[in-house]
């Protein structure tokens, strides 16, 4: 609904000339409305509170290699649908960061909680990524929020962005690896595996 919203307001979706028919509006409430739009799908994407719910359940029950590309493709590609958005749609629009920042919070701070109170690792695995999630959609927020001075927070987004793709692909493939020699991901069930390994 939000590319339809768009393309009906601007007759194009290159994101350039979206953000010039933004800036040129007087009453941005349209383009507002079908940024919100596309910001909620895109966050759905990414795994962004109170849109999350999937996330855990689909690294829980599936193989390596869909997992792997799910925390660092798939959720990625989410996040950058919302950096997309906020860069052309929000530019400099305080209320809107400061709304990105509480969502991220949110995000952040739930997943950090639930992943201290599962034995799971593959699930702790995905709690932890929707906390990485949450880190990264503050500096999105941070970005909206500091206008022209957002530097910092677009670099700081990015390299967080290219930092969890690669760490969250090594730790799936660590439980996988742990999977296969144990046939658990239980945490209780293998506690001490580690111990007199080199």
């Amino acid at each position: 609904m939000g590319l339809f919203r768009v393309y009906h307001l601007f007759g194009t979706l290159e994101m350039d000339a979206v953000k010039a028919g933004v800036l040129a509006m007087e009453d941005k409430g349209p383009a507002y409305a079908a940024g919100a739009l596309l910001f909620f799908g895109f966050g759905a994407k990414a795994g962004m509170f109170p849109l999350h719910f999937w996330m855990p359940r689909a690294h829980a029950g599936s193989p390596a290699p869909i997992s792997t590309l799910l925390s660092s493709i798939i959720t990625k590609t989410g996040v950058f649908g919302v950096i997309v958005v906020c860069a052309n749609i929000f530019f400099e629009n305080r209320t809107w960061g400061i709304f990105v920042i509480v969502l991220g919070t949110f995000t952040m701070l739930l997943g950090a909680v639930r992943a201290l109170f599962d034995v799971h690792m593959k699930r702790i695995l995905a709690f932890s990524s929707l906390s990485q999630i949450g880190f990264i959609l503050i500096g999105v927020g941070a970005f909206c929020y500091l206008g022209e001075e957002n530097q910092l927070a677009v670099w700081g987004t990015i390299l967080h962005m290219v930092n969890h793709s690669f760490l969250k692909l090594a730790l799936y493939l660590c439980a996988a690896i742990i999977y296969m020699k144990t046939h658990t991901l239980n945490l209780n069930d293998i506690r001490g595996y580690g111990h007199g390994k080199p």
